[in-house]
């Protein structure tokens, strides 16, 4: 394959305009709670984090394909650092 001053210029103008292609609705907010979430971690179509909504932390999840929040933990010590790999998610528990 020949790769010439043309192709270049082709190739510029379309890395330039990409961003302008970008879909602006694929950003979202996922929770409204007024306390702090942090430590997100996404696998697929599910994304966890540490949220401190219950007065300690707690894990809980986000299914984007159905737009469904979900508690995870329910323990009253702290839960956090959550990670997922397909159905797992294992997180730090003091």
């Amino acid at each position: 394959m020949r790769f010439n001053c043309r192709t270049a210029g082709i190739l510029v103008i379309v890395l330039l305009f990409s961003p302008f292609f970008v879909n602006s609705d694929s950003k979202f907010q996922i929770t409204r709670d007024q306390s702090d979430q942090y430590g997100a971690s996404i696998y697929g179509n599910i994304v966890v984090w540490t949220d401190e909504r219950n007065g300690n932390r707690d894990i809980y999840g986000y299914d984007l394909s159905t737009q469904q929040e979900f508690q995870i933990t329910t323990d009253t010590s702290d839960q956090f650092g959550p990670a997922l790999y397909g159905d797992y998610v294992v997180w730090t528990d003091e």
